[in-house]
This record gives structure tokens, C-alpha cells and sequence, in this order.
């Protein structure tokens, strides 16, 4: 399972298992879909981190920033996504 580092009770930041650089969660996107995480990054979304959650599936992390405009694109090309 991903480990988070606490400030307190409060959940601050998740260091990135690809660069080691620290990030916050709130800051990012999720996403357990391979096809929709590969266009992301084809589309030039910054891969913030990517790990193996407690289900055994590989998780993709994104900044909230890029997903805002690559999520338009994606349902933009939905019919040509397979996904």
C-alpha cells in the first residue's frame, strides 16, 4: 500500500515512487485505466507517480492541473480512445 506521510492527524504529502519527489495528494488525479493514462501522457501530462495499490492494480498519478484539459480531450475522442 502507498505510503503517506502524516503531519499529526493531518495527511500532508506521498513521496512519488518513480522520482522520489513529494507531492500532495489533493493536488493530483488518480487513475487505475491504462488506455486513458497512456493518452494522457501521449497528450503530454506530466506522470507525477505510479504505483501498485492494495487491489494489485497499477495506479497512474496526474496534477489536477493538466487532467482538467486532458479529460475534455479525452471524452472529446472518446470514440477513438478504446477505453
Amino acid at each position: 500500500m502507498k505510503e503517506r506521510y502524516k503531519n499529526g492527524d493531518k495527511e500532508m504529502k506521498m513521496m512519488s515512487e518513480l522520482n522520489g519527489q513529494m507531492y500532495e495528494a489533493e493536488d493530483c488525479c488518480f487513475f487505475r485505466n491504462p488506455i486513458q493514462s497512456a493518452h494522457y501522457r501521449n497528450w503530454g501530462c506530466e506522470l507525477v507517480d505510479l504505483f501498485v495499490d492494495g487491489q494489485m492494480k497499477w495506479v497512474w498519478v496526474f496534477w489536477k492541473k493538466d487532467h482538467a484539459w486532458a479529460k475534455l480531450k479525452w471524452i472529446e475522442n472518446k470514440d477513438n480512445n478504446n477505453g
